[in-house]
């Protein structure tokens, strides 16, 4: 009977010792509906070739899609936020503003998401791939520093906040918006080279340099944060009763946490210093240690205060003498009053190093 035929079949694991004393008729075995439909799909369905392509297609499109949406950092921040409404007893208003202005920073881009999402999809429909590749490195590079930007000043808010007693789950919370960002920030640089192999039929294979570029640029900021934070102490009074503490508590900026990274201390900066000595400029110094302008104009300022970086490589002098000028002008102006008066002409890297520049020349006079 068919359904004997089959069931005999199916229960086959090798065909080792199989013997027929007679031939099976096709038509015993055809007759069987489940048997009939799964044949008739070797008619129907497009070849090989063509499923994985489909197949490869959304895939590339679930990545991007996921990559380019800023949804789940979103809830990640208003969960935060919903459930530490105490941040209103800080005394400084940035530390009481600083979620909500996060929150705003991300969902000011809610609706440039969705129509680079709506491109890129677009796009794939369409089988461009050179346009699809563009517009990911355009998409990656905005998006790579726009969130490398929210990253370093929440890194500022947790050094401020981790200073404080009674803030413990609060401090959590700030970390695991800050590993959110690192998650979506690793993802954006990855996600060309993903998108170039799955066009392309390639393996997908581990980056070590890569991995060892973000983890560098994730060093640096700490290390920059750490600095802001020792010029910038909270405010904290006894009229809230939130007073320093320096225990470690597993935090990103206390006691314990430094004293692990305690031997990589300043050999970030002592690598840009040398590409710097080697003739690199800042963009190429940036490029070859995967770190952003900002944060190499940073190390840059660091290098021209400690003596270790002349001002004259990294810095044109028309630009020097247009900061400085300003600045001898105008001794009381900090950073944010000389960034005021220029806009965006200079960045704040650039303010720095002519900051640190005239403040080595200040001191060379007086020595």
């Amino acid at each position: 009977a068919p359904g004997q035929v089959y069931v005999a079949l199916s229960r086959l694991r090798s065909l080792n010792g199989l013997t027929l004393r007679t031939r099976i008729d096709p038509s015993v075995v055809s007759t069987d509906r489940d048997v009939m439909a799964f044949s008739a799909k070797q008619h129907t369905q497009p070849p090989l070739n063509e499923q994985l392509k489909e197949q490869q297609r959304q895939y590339l499109h679930a990545i991007l899609t996921s990559t380019f949406d800023l949804g789940d950092l979103l809830r990640k921040v208003s969960f935060v936020r919903k459930d530490h409404v105490e941040v209103n007893e800080f005394e400084e208003e940035s530390m009481r503003s600083a979620l909500s202005l996060l929150d705003e920073a991300l969902r000011s881009e809610e609706t440039n998401t969705r129509v680079f999402q709506d491109q890129l999809v677009r796009l794939l429909h369409a089988d461009d791939r050179e346009q699809v590749m563009a517009r990911i490195a355009k998409g990656a590079a905005y998006y790579g520093e726009l969130l490398q930007e929210r990253m370093k000043e929440l890194l500022k808010h947790i050094a401020q906040v981790e200073q404080l007693s009674r803030t413990k789950e609060y401090a959590s919370g700030l970390r695991e918006i800050d590993g959110s960002l690192m998650k979506k920030i690793d993802m954006i640089g990855r996600v060309e080279y993903v998108a170039r192999c799955i066009l392309n039929g390639e393996e997908i294979k581990r980056r070590p340099d890569v991995e060892r570029a973000f983890s560098e640029r994730r060093t640096g900021m700490i290390d920059e944060v750490k600095e802001w934070a020792t010029a910038h102490p909270v405010n904290a009074s006894n009229r809230t009763g939130r007073k320093r503490t320096r225990k470690g508590d597993g935090g990103i900026f206390t006691a314990e946490a430094k004293s692990v990274r305690k031997a990589a201390k300043g050999e970030t900066y002592a690598k840009t210093y040398q590409l710097l000595r080697e003739g690199r400029d800042l963009a190429a110094a940036a490029a070859e240690r995967g770190l952003t302008m900002g944060t190499i104009e940073g190390h840059a300022a660091k290098g021209i205060a400690a003596g270790e970086v002349e001002i004259d490589t990294v810095l044109d002098h028309v630009i020097r003498e247009a900061i400085a000028d300003h600045i001898r002008k105008h001794p009381d102006h900090g950073t944010k009053e000389v960034r005021t008066h220029f806009g965006d002409a200079y960045s704040y890297g650039q303010i720095h190093m002519v900051q640190a520049w005239l403040g080595r020349q200040g001191a060379s006079t007086e020595a």
